[in-house]
Parts: C-alpha cells; structure tokens; sequence
C-alpha cells in the first residue's frame, strides 16, 4: 500500500544543508518505494542553515550586509526580510560562524558577536518591528558582549577606560547605556537548547570545548 511519508532533516553539519540532506533522502526512498508521496520539510536547530530553511518555507528576501565576521574580518553577509509582516531573519552562524574560520587559525578569546550589530542595525533602518534570530553554530560564547559594544554599550573598568575585549570583563566596573535611539526591533531568539550562560551545564562548559577551549 503506497505511504505518505514526510521527510525532515536538520543539515548533516560539516557535510550536507537541510534541503540536500532531505533530497537525497527522497531520492533513496523514492529508488525502494517509487509508489510512496514524498513531502519534503528540511528543519532547523537555530544553527547553520537557519535563514535559508526558514526564507524558503516563508518565501522572503534574501539581503545582504556589510559587517565582520567573529575574528573581526570583513564579510558580506545574508539575512532575510519579511515586508508583509516587517520580521527580519538573522542567522548567526552566517555572520559569525565557527564553519566561517580556518580550522585552528584564531584563539575562541579572539572572537567575539559584534559583527551581529551591523545586521541588527540594517533590519532597524529598513522599519523591522521584528526580528528572529538564529544564534547556534557561533563560534563565541562572549555574553553578547560583542552584539552590545556594536549597538553603543560601554564597559569602562576601574580606570574608566573602555573595555574591548571580552576577556577582560573580569575588571568590569561599570555599564554604560548607549544614548537614546529609535525604537529597536522585537528580538526573538530561536535556539534548541536551554543551557545558562555559566555554571556546571553552562553553555561555556558545555559547547565551548566545541570551539577549541580548553579546561
């Protein structure tokens, strides 16, 4: 008896996307059990492959922006805008992902979000009231140091010099608010774990081994 049969991978990282990944699924499935109807829905972790699941499924513009990347290279860079409904889909790992960087070249202290900024900054300007982001398969765990330094944020320490680097939080003595600004986007964050920042099952402990840290 033919089946209905839906197909829903997350990408095979390092090897295939989402979509090639459920491609080649039918294509085997098909091969068994011509008979079957396939209904293809490649899925997403909040990772790699975020943006172009979600801007396929939704059928939004792909734009792209001039920003860094977490070692602080120049890149262009993809997101996705939503005119109808005025969201703004931003994939981290396409901005600042690990896959991004030469295996081994740059220390995890080197990294950092800031290059998030600039397409946070270009779904503001362009009127978002929305904006989702992907934040897996990043490269850093810097506490969204880098992503509040590009927004106008200022972490001063005793000397009231600004601190640059994230590794150097720990002499953190004062915050300051970047001025009054228009009205940001909603951020919602999409992401498949519910790890804290510290702590035993922290996302430090737990994923920076990942990006090479070490105990």
């Amino acid at each position: 008896m033919p089946l209905n049969v839906l197909i829903v991978p997350d990408k095979f990282k390092g090897t295939l996307t989402a979509r090639a990944a459920a491609e080649l699924i039918a294509a085997g499935w098909h091969e068994a059990r011509p008979e079957d109807k396939l209904d293809l829905l490649p899925m997403s972790d909040g990772g790699d492959g975020f943006g172009e699941v979600l801007s396929r499924l939704l059928k939004v513009e792909k734009l792209t922006v001039s920003t860094l990347d977490a070692a602080h290279r120049p890149q262009q860079a993809p997101w996705w805008w939503d005119p109808d409904t005025g969201t703004a889909i931003i994939e981290s790992a396409r901005i600042i992902g690990l896959a991004l960087l030469p295996a081994n070249k740059f220390h995890p202290f080197d990294l950092d979000t800031f290059g998030l900024g600039a397409a946070l900054k270009a779904a503001a300007d362009i009127g978002a009231r929305h904006c989702l982001m992907g934040i897996g398969g990043s490269a850093t765990n810097d506490g969204g140091f880098g992503v509040a330094r590009s927004q106008g944020w200022r972490f001063l320490d005793e000397h009231e010099q600004p601190i640059e680097q994230w590794r150097q939080l720990s002499s953190l003595q004062r915050i300051c608010p970047p001025a009054p600004a228009e009205k940001s986007p909603q951020l919602l964050v999409a992401v498949d774990v519910r790890n804290p920042l510290l702590g035993a099952a922290g996302a430090t402990r737990v994923y920076g081994p990942q990006t090479g840290l070490r105990p």
